[in-house]
């Protein structure tokens, strides 16, 4: 009977209606299930049980330190010299350790120029010299002669003078004596002044002479000195200790006056001008530490000191320039050398110090940090920052593996804990595990 119904009932309705009614019963059926699933009784469940993530954090510091400021430059030696022939001349003589890459010291011959001509040159003039100094020791000679002999004939002109006198007096007033007497006497008077005005103008012309001879000795021996000079310039010498940069000239060629033959650099002192922003200039000062390195070699490291600055900040830049100062031992390990024309990463680091918040710079995430909140510590809080430099170092108290450091403005106190793992999966709120510092050795 039954099959018999079915069969005649679905005979009877049409196929959309069966259709119809086969959906009823199968929402019924999953409605029937969702009211006993959820009237069936759930256990209590704590919201944070089983779902909050395990982080690690490191505190926040606060520390007295100043702003770094980095900037490139290339090396330059304080001092070189760039060696020139002062004379012109052959190079005779080029000592075998003339060559770039040796050392010289202040004196050692670098090249030796044929010097002949200036030594017969010398040798000519300094006879000459004696010659002068001679005949000024005879004008010495006939000078004190001339004074001698002036003295005499002007006392012999005295005792004529009273002679003369005396023969005037005894004929025209004592009636003595002849006219004869008188004439004799004025004669003898007359030749002793001759005799002395002749002496006397000799005498007066020997300065002259002397001073003549004394100029043409000084015009002499100043050529005497430059003949010496040229002689010895002729022999090419270092002006400092440093190391030889270049040799231009070799044994047969010959030398130019005023064109460099030899450049030497002193490798002990060396200056790094480089550029900083202008906003710089207010942390800086003389003395300050500054660490050089260079790109290719980021394991090697000087230490150099800020030894001047630029009064003006260059307006179109914006940036100041300043020169850092290095000395190094040029017999050390020459691997270890800054050499002048190197380019250079400079990273000065000012004295004047400032307290600053600091945080470890894998916490910064899109200009922010995520802080474990000060009260349950169960759910993370973000906190924007703003970045104001970069630091690298450790800092006693904290673990030695957080090198990397960022100092911060914001709103932050000294002792809060900042998120450093799991920061990828971590939203404002989310609830979080502080892993407590013993369990975390990696940190």
């Amino acid at each position: 009977m039954p099959k018999n119904f079915l069969s005649r009932l679905r005979s009877a309705l049409p196929l959309a209606t069966r259709a119809v009614i086969g959906l009823a019963l199968i929402g019924g059926a999953f409605g029937l299930m969702a009211v006993l699933q959820a009237s069936k009784p759930q256990p209590a469940r704590n919201p944070d049980a089983g779902i909050a993530l395990l982080v690690r954090t490191v505190p926040v510091q606060e520390m007295m330190t100043a702003r770094p400021w980095t900037g490139y430059g290339t090396v330059r030696a304080l001092s070189s010299a760039r060696v020139s022939a002062q004379v012109a001349g052959r190079v005779v003589d080029r000592p075998g350790t003339i060559e770039a890459g040796n050392a010289v010291r202040a004196g050692d011959v670098l090249l030796r120029l044929e010097s002949a001509d200036f030594d017969w040159r010398a040798a000519s003039i300094g006879a000459t010299l004696a010659s002068l100094r001679a005949e000024l020791h005879q004008i010495e000679i006939e000078t004190a002669s001339l004074d001698e002999q002036l003295t005499l004939v002007l006392e012999e002109a005295q005792i004529a003078r009273r002679e003369h006198e005396r023969a005037v007096r005894a004929f025209e007033v004592e009636g003595a004596g002849t006219r004869a007497e008188v004439d004799q006497r004025l004669a003898a008077l007359r030749r002793a002044e001759r005799e002395a005005s002749a002496l006397e103008q000799r005498s007066r012309m020997m300065p002259a002479r002397q001073a003549v001879v004394l100029a043409t000795i000084d015009a002499r021996q100043a050529e005497y000195e430059q003949a010496l000079e040229d002689a010895s310039r002729a022999t090419i010498v270092s002006p400092i200790d440093g190391v030889i940069q270049s040799v231009q000239l070799d044994k047969g060629d010959f030398a130019q006056v005023g064109v460099e033959v030899v450049t030497v650099v002193d490798m002990r002192r060396l200056e790094i001008p480089i550029l900083l922003p202008a906003s710089a200039i207010s942390d800086l000062a003389m003395g300050d530490r500054v660490e050089i390195s260079k790109e290719s070699r980021p394991d090697l490291a000087w230490t150099g000191v800020v030894s001047r600055i630029a009064p003006e900040a260059d307006a179109p830049t914006r940036s100041v320039r300043v020169f850092v100062e290095y000395e190094q031992d040029p017999q050390a390990d020459p691997s270890l050398l800054l050499r002048p024309g190197q380019f250079v990463v400079a990273r000065v680091s000012p004295g004047a110090l400032s307290a600053r918040l600091l945080v470890p710079r894998r916490a910064l995430v899109q200009g922010g940090v995520m802080v474990a909140d000060s009260n349950s510590q169960s759910r993370a809080r973000r906190v924007e920052v703003r970045t104001l430099f970069s630091l690298e170092g450790t800092i006693e108290g904290v673990h030695q593996n957080e090198t990397q450091w960022l100092a911060v403005e914001a709103d932050l106190r000294p002792g809060e804990f900042v998120l450093v793992s799991n920061l990828d999966d971590v939203r404002d709120g989310t609830p979080i595990r502080v892993e407590k510092p013993t369990e975390d050795p990696g940190l």
